[in-house]
C-alpha cells in the first residue's frame, strides 16, 4: 500500500542523502516541460519494462509522482504495478508537480539536468578552451594540423557529424588517443551535439595532462550548422583500438585523474560480497566498454552503459540516490575516467573494480530484463483484424511510440499513451471489441488491464505480433497524427536529433544549458564535488 508524502516531506527525504527513487510517472515530453531535479522519468505507460532495471533493491523507497491534476491520477495507477512487482517502501508526493510549484520549490525542463548542469559547471570553473566555428573553418581552410573527434555514440555521429571527425565516444577519448594522435602538436578538437559532452572530453583530456592542445567546438554539430556550415550525414569514421603501448599510457594518465579525485576500489570478493547483499542495498554494475567488447563477454548481471553516456545521462542507467555503483573495463583507464566524473558529481558511492573483469568471469548472455505483466492474453490475428476494424462497434487503440505511429498505423486506429487510454472512451463509450496495438506485444500485454478498466463490459484484446504483424502482412496503412487523442508528449525531441530543427530551438537549447548552474545552485539538492587540476 502507497502512503502520501507532502512535497515538503519529500524535500526532506532528498536532504537525508540515503538511498530512494523519486520517480516522475509522466511522459517524457510532460516531464521535460518542468519536474524537480533529481526525479527520474519512468512513465506509467511502460513502468514494467523499466522499473526493475532502474531500481533493482524491492526495498528501495520510491517516491511517485506525476502531474498532481488527478485527472488520470498515473502515480496511484503506478503505485498499484509497483506494488504488485514486489517493492515495499511505496510513497505518493501529494499533489504531485503542481504541489512542488505551488511550495516555491525550484523546477526544470529538459532531460538529463544533473549531469547537463555539472557539465556546464566545470567550463564555468576550469575555464574549458572552446573552438567557435569560424575559428575551426579558417584552422582546416589554412591546412593547419587538426583532429577532430567527436564524442557521441555512434549512432548520433551517423546521424550528423563535422566534416573530417572521427568518432571516439565518450570514456574512449583518452583510451584511444595516443595512436589516433601521435604528435604532442597536433590540436585536438573535441565536439558533441551541444555543449557538455564536448566539454566534458575537452577537460577530461586537459586533466589527464596530454601534452597536445585541446579545445571544445563550441556549440558542437549544432553550433557548427547556426554558424552556416555544412554538415556530413551516414558517416562511418571510428577511431581504432588503441595499441598496447596507447593503453598503457591511457592507464597511467586516467589513473593520475581518479588519485586526484578520490576514486575508491574495490576487488572482485568485496564486489561479489555486495551481491549478495543487492536485496538490502542497491548496487549497480556498470561496465564502460563498447558495446561489441560487452557482447563479446561481461561480468554476469552488469549492464552495458558507454562511460561518456554514464556520465551524461546518468538518470536514464539509475534512478536510486545514494547507491552503489561499481565501474567496470578491462585495462581500468575507462573505468577510471566514468568514474572521475561521478564522484565529481557527488555520487559518494563510486566504486572501479580493481584489476578489471576477470576473464574466467565473462560470460555473452545479457541480464534478463523481467517485463512483468499480465499472464497469457485473449490476442487477435492481424487477418482478422483487418475483416473489423473498420465496424463501428470496433476501436482499434494503439499505445506505442507515437513516431513510429505517425510513420505508419493501422487505418481508423486511434493514438494515446497508455496512461491516458481513458480518452479513447470520449470517441463513443460504446464499443463491443477493444483492440490494443503497440510496437511491442509486451507493452500491449501490460496495456489490456487499463483498457478493461475503461471497457469492463467490451471484448477487450491485443493484436498478435504488434503493429509489425500488420505491416508485414501489407495491409493498407495511414500516416500522421490526425487520429492522436492528445498531445503526442511520449517522446521529447532534442533540437540536435532532428535534422530539420529550427535555429531558434536550437539555440533555445543552449541558452537552457547556460542556465542551469544557477538554477542548480538555488535548488540546493545537488552536491557537486568538482576538483580542479
Amino acid at each position: 500500500m502507497a502512503h502520501k508524502l507532502s512535497v515538503e516531506e519529500t524535500k526532506k527525504f532528498i536532504g537525508k542523502r540515503t538511498e530512494y527513487a523519486l520517480v516522475d510517472v509522466r511522459e517524457q515530453e510532460e516531464f521535460s516541460q518542468q519536474h524537480q531535479l533529481l526525479s527520474c522519468c519512468i512513465p506509467y505507460s511502460r513502468i514494467e519494462f523499466y522499473l526493475e532495471q532502474l531500481v533493482p533493491c524491492k526495498k528501495t523507497p520510491i517516491i511517485l509522482t506525476d502531474s498532481g491534476t488527478h485527472t488520470f491520477m498515473r502515480s496511484e495507477r503506478a503505485a498499484l504495478i509497483v506494488e504488485a512487482l514486489g517493492y515495499s517502501a511505496i510513497y505518493i508526493q501529494d499533489g504531485g508537480i503542481k504541489a512542488w510549484v505551488d511550495a516555491g520549490y525550484e523546477t526544470f525542463e529538459g532531460v538529463n539536468v544533473l549531469s547537463k548542469a555539472f557539465g556546464e559547471l566545470v567550463a564555468e570553473e576550469c575555464h574549458t578552451p572552446l573552438t567557435t566555428p569560424d575559428e575551426l573553418d579558417s584552422m582546416l581552410k589554412a591546412g593547419k594540423d587538426v583532429t577532430i573527434l567527436d564524442v557521441r555514440p555512434y549512432g548520433e555521429f551517423n546521424n550528423m557529424c563535422i566534416p573530417n571527425g572521427k568518432n571516439t565516444p565518450g570514456s574512449e577519448l583518452l583510451y584511444r588517443l595516443f595512436d589516433q594522435v601521435p604528435n604532442p602538436n597536433t590540436h585536438i578538437l573535441v565536439n558533441c551535439a551541444g555543449r557538455t559532452r564536448g566539454l566534458i572530453g575537452t577537460q577530461s583530456l586537459i586533466n589527464a595532462k596530454v601534452p597536445n592542445p585541446v579545445t571544445a567546438l563550441k556549440g558542437g554539430t549544432m553550433g557548427w550548422e547556426l554558424a552556416s556550415f555544412p554538415l556530413q550525414y551516414g558517416q562511418t569514421r571510428y577511431t581504432d583500438f588503441p595499441s598496447n603501448e596507447a593503453i598503457k599510457l591511457a592507464c597511467e594518465r586516467a589513473a593520475k585523474v581518479a588519485k586526484k579525485v578520490g576514486v575508491k576500489y574495490i576487488n572482485l570478493e568485496t564486489m561479489k560480497q555486495w551481491e549478495s547483499e543487492n536485496k538490502d542495498k542497491t548496487l549497480y554494475l556498470f561496465d564502460v566498454r563498447q558495446l561489441q567488447e560487452y557482447e563479446a563477454g561481461h561480468y554476469p548481471n552488469s549492464r552495458h552503459a558507454e562511460g561518456g553516456q554514464l556520465v551524461q545521462a546518468t538518470d536514464e542507467y539509475a534512478a536510486v540516490r545514494c547507491a552503489r555503483y561499481v565501474i567496470m573495463d578491462d585495462t581500468g583507464a575507462r573505468a577510471n575516467t566514468a568514474a572521475s566524473w561521478l564522484t565529481q558529481m557527488g555520487y559518494p558511492e563510486v566504486y572501479v573494480l580493481k584489476g578489471g573483469i576477470p576473464k574466467e568471469t565473462m560470460i555473452t548472455q545479457t541480464p534478463e530484463t523481467n517485463h512483468a505483466g499480465i499472464s497469457s492474453e485473449l490476442s487477435i490475428k492481424a487477418a482478422t483484424l483487418r475483416e473489423i476494424h473498420t465496424s463501428k462497434d470496433v476501436l482499434v487503440i494503439d499505445v506505442g511510440i507515437s513516431s513510429s505511429y505517425k510513420t505508419a498505423h493501422i487505418p481508423h486506429s486511434v493514438w494515446v499513451p497508455r496512461s491516458r487510454i481513458a480518452l479513447a472512451k470520449q470517441t463513443d463509450p460504446v464499443y463491443n471489441t477493444i483492440v490494443i496495438v503497440s510496437d511491442d506485444v509486451v507493452h500491449a500485454q501490460n496495456t489490456l488491464a487499463d483498457a478493461r478498466l475503461v471497457w469492463p463490459n467490451a471484448h477487450v484484446v491485443m493484436l498478435s505480433g504488434g503493429r509489425q504483424s500488420w505491416l508485414l502482412s501489407n495491409y493498407p496503412t495511414a500516416t500522421g497524427l490526425d487520429n492522436a487523442l492528445c498531445e503526442a508528449d511520449d517522446i521529447w525531441y532534442k533540437p540536435y536529433e532532428d535534422t530539420e530543427a529550427d535555429p531558434a530551438d536550437m539555440q533555445g537549447y543552449f541558452d537552457w544549458e547556460y542556465g542551469l548552474v544557477e538554477k542548480i545552485n538555488r535548488d540546493g539538492d545537488a552536491h557537486f564535488k568538482l576538483v580542479t587540476m
